[in-house]
């Protein structure tokens, strides 16, 4: 990558390799969202219950570990999404920047709905879960007093 006499390849270097790629800002998209279901993993992987025979020192470590890779790997994907939607540095107005470079892009219409129908889905999600009552299957209220079992319950 590159002209051959640099010998170090950074990430900048590697995400426009990609993107110079034919289709490659739908690569570079792909690369973005593959690192960011990583984060997700990672995230997942934090919440897991603790190994049976791992001391507490390890699981700490573990813990630690898994952190650090989700920053990491969440920093490359914001490269991603930034070089994929030609984010520039700085200023107030990058919330607006992005959105209106992904509503520049051919699709970007429907990428914005998809994300807005996703939210809209999730929060749809939240709400029946909420009055199905279905969360109550995970949580234990054995050790808990009447009265703040109760707030639990309807808070």
């Amino acid at each position: 990558m590159g002209n051959g006499t640099d010998k170090t390849v950074d990430k900048e270097k590697t995400f426009s390799f990609i993107e110079l790629l034919p289709a490659g800002k739908w690569l570079l998209f792909l690369v973005g969202v593959g690192l960011l279901c990583y984060v997700l993993w990672r995230v997942i992987q934090l919440s897991l219950p603790e190994e049976k025979n791992s001391s507490k020192f390890k699981e700490v470590f573990r813990k630690l570990r898994y952190v650090f890779s989700g920053i990491v790997y969440l920093s490359l994907a914001l490269l991603a999404f930034k070089k994929v939607f030609q984010i520039a540095e700085g200023g107030s107005g990058s919330k607006q920047q992005l959105i209106e470079s992904i509503m520049q892009t051919q699709n970007g219409a429907l990428l914005i709905g998809l994300a807005g129908f996703a939210l809209a889905a999730v929060g749809i999600y939240q709400i029946y879960y909420s009055l199905s009552e279905s969360y109550k299957k995970h949580v234990s209220l054995s050790s808990v007093d009447s009265k703040s079992g109760k707030f639990i319950v309807i808070g």
